[in-house]
C-alpha cells in the first residue's frame, strides 16, 4: 500500500495575528482538523502521511485574530484546496487595505484575499481617540467661557465700587495662577503690548485691574474664536494650539511673540483666502510667523503638530522634524509638502521622504516628482542623473 506525504507551511509576514486551521476531509470517516494561532512572523507546519487508497480532500483555512477552531473553518477570511504532496508554502501579507494568503503552488479553488481587518481596527481605534479627545476639549471649552462669563459680571460689578474698596477689587480681581516674573519684565512686556495693541488699533477696557498675563491672554481668546467662527473652524484649534507651543510653561515675554504672531495671522487674513479651512492649516501659519522670530517656539509647534497628524507614519514624522532642524526645507516647504500627499500611501509617503533625507534634494525637486504616477522613480532618476553629471565632471577634470 503507498502512502501520500508532505506538508504545509503558512508563514505570518503581516503585523496582526491570524488563526490558521487544516482539514483533510476523508471519504467515508469524518473531518479531522488542526489549529494554529500565528503572530506577526509566526509559522505553522502541518505535516501528513495517509494511505494513497483513501480519498481524502485538503483545505487550509485562514481567519483574522485569535479565534475558535469552529469559527475558522466555518467561516473562514481566506482558504485554499490543495494537495500536500505539492509541500505548498503559504504566506500571509499585507498590502495597504488587503491581506494576500500568497502560495507557491497555482491551485485553482481559492479565496486568496480579504479587507485588511487589522489596519481598519487601528484606524477606528484612532477615529475613536480622536473623537474622545475633542469630546474632552469642548468640556473644557465650556467650563472656560463659563468662568470667563462669571469673571466678566465681577469685574462690572467691581468697577462700579467706591474708590474706598479699590484694594478689596484688586485683590478680588487677582487670578488664581500667580506668575512669577520680575518687575523690570512686566514692565518692558507690558509696554510692548501697549505697542503691539497700538499698532493693530485694538483698545482695552479703561482702568482694567488686570495683570497683563491676564489681558494677553484674554486678547489672543477673542481675536481666536471670532477667528475660528468666521473660518468654520473647530473650537478645540484655540487648545490645540496652547497645548502645541506650551502656553502654561512660557515666560511672560515668549507668550507676546506667540500673541504677535497670532495677530499677524489673524488680523492680517485676506478675507477671499480659503487657507484656514483646516485646523492644521492655522497653525502652520501662526508656525511661518514664529520661525523667523522665535526659532525654538517654531520647531516645538511644528514638531507637536507633526506628532499630532493621524495621516503620517511614525518614520515620516521624524524624518521632517530632522529635515526642519537641519534647514533642509522651510516651514513653508513642510506645510505645501503635506499638502501634496494626501491621496498618497503612507509608505510611499515615507520612502519619497527617505529618499529626500539620504540624498539632500531641494524640495523643488520633490515638488516636481509628487506630480507624477510614480514620485520614487523620478526622484532616483533625478538622484542617477545627478550623480552622473557629477562623474563626468571628474573625469573631464582629471584629463584636462
Amino acid at each position: 500500500m503507498g502512502f501520500l506525504s508532505g506538508e504545509i507551511t503558512v508563514e505570518n509576514k503581516s503585523p496582526y495575528k491570524w488563526t490558521v486551521c487544516d482539514n483533510s476531509q476523508e471519504l467515508l470517516l469524518i473531518n479531522r482538523y488542526r489549529t494554529s494561532h500565528l503572530v506577526s512572523s509566526g509559522k505553522a507546519v502541518f505535516g501528513y502521511f495517509v494511505p494513497l487508497t483513501w480519498g481524502i480532500t485538503f483545505y487550509i483555512y485562514v481567519k483574522y485574530g485569535h479565534c475558535s477552531q469552529k469559527e475558522c473553518y466555518t467561516k473562514p477570511d481566506l482558504w485554499y484546496k490543495l494537495n500536500p504532496k505539492d509541500d505548498p508554502h503559504f504566506i500571509i501579507r499585507e498590502s495597504g487595505d488587503q491581506i494576500h494568503l500568497d502560495c507557491n503552488i497555482n491551485y485553482e479553488e481559492k479565496k486568496s484575499t480579504c479587507p485588511n481587518y487589522g489596519k481598519l481596527e487601528d484606524e477606528e481605534q484612532r477615529r475613536q481617540a480622536q473623537h474622545e479627545h475633542e469630546r474632552r476639549i469642548e468640556e473644557q471649552i465650556k467650563k472656560e467661557i463659563k468662568i470667563s462669563q462669571a469673571n466678566e459680571r465681577l469685574k462690572q460689578k467691581l468697577i462700579l465700587k467706591s474708590q474706598e474698596f479699590h484694594q478689596q477689587t484688586h485683590m478680588i480681581q487677582q487670578p488664581l495662577d500667580i506668575y512669577t516674573v520680575e518687575r523690570y519684565e512686566v514692565a518692558e512686556t507690558e509696554k510692548e503690548f501697549i505697542e503691539l495693541m497700538f499698532s493693530y488699533e485694538i483698545t482695552e477696557i479703561e482702568d482694567s485691574e488686570e495683570p497683563l498675563p491676564d489681558r494677553m491672554k484674554c486678547l489672543q481668546n477673542e481675536i481666536m474664536v471670532d477667528y475660528c467662527k468666521k473660518h468654520n473652524l473647530s473650537s478645540s484649534c484655540m487648545f490645540s494650539f496652547d497645548d502645541a507651543v506650551g502656553y502654561d510653561t512660557l515666560p511672560l515675554s515668549d507668550r507676546l511673540s506667540v500673541l504677535e504672531a497670532v495677530l499677524q495671522v489673524v488680523l492680517e487674513d485676506n478675507e477671499d483666502d480659503c487657507t484656514h479651512k483646516l485646523d492644521r492649516n492655522f497653525l502652520f501659519s501662526v508656525l511661518e510667523q514664529l520661525t523667523d522670530t522665535h526659532p525654538s517656539l517654531a520647531g516645538k509647534l511644528l514638531q507637536n503638530i507633526l506628532y499630532t497628524d493621524v495621516q503620517l507614519s511614525m518614520q515620516s514624522k521624524e524624518i521632517l522634524c530632522q529635515i526642519l532642524f537641519n534647514n533642509m526645507w522651510t516651514p513653508e516647504e513642510i506645510t505645501d509638502f503635506m499638502h501634496n500627499i494626501t491621496d498618497m500611501d503612507t509608505e510611499q509617503v515615507s520612502s519619497v521622504l527617505h529618499t529626500a533625507q539620504t540624498y539632500k534634494l531641494e524640495y523643488g525637486t520633490v515638488f516636481n516628482a509628487l506630480g507624477t504616477s510614480n514620485p520614487l522613480n523620478m526622484l532616483q532618476n533625478h538622484v542617477d542623473n545627478e550623480r552622473h553629471c557629477v562623474h563626468h565632471s571628474i573625469v573631464v577634470s582629471m584629463m584636462s
